[in-house]
């Protein structure tokens, strides 16, 4: 799923391109040892570095932990050079 115009965070900062990519996740249960694998999400962001954009991401990830349950989300962040 492509949003070729953008998402926009509750502090209203247009991120400029959002992808979202269903892939398969493995995780290793502490408990039993067991490799547990599910089906997952990878939402790529290309965004300007601002305070209120990482604090916007962090705001996703949360709300994603708190509707799925999960004990973690994770986050990548790189610096990358784009055009369209």
């Amino acid at each position: 799923m492509l949003y070729p115009t953008g998402i926009s965070s509750a502090h209203h900062h247009p991120v400029r391109r959002a992808e979202i990519d269903e892939v398969y996740g493995q995780w290793q249960d502490e408990k039993t040892g067991r490799t547990v694998r599910e089906p997952s999400r990878v939402l790529m962001i290309l965004y300007k570095p601002s305070v209120e954009t990482a604090q916007a991401i962090e705001d996703i990830r949360a709300a994603y932990k708190k509707k799925f349950r999960q004990d973690s989300v994770m986050r990548l962040d790189e610096t990358n050079c784009v055009s369209f």
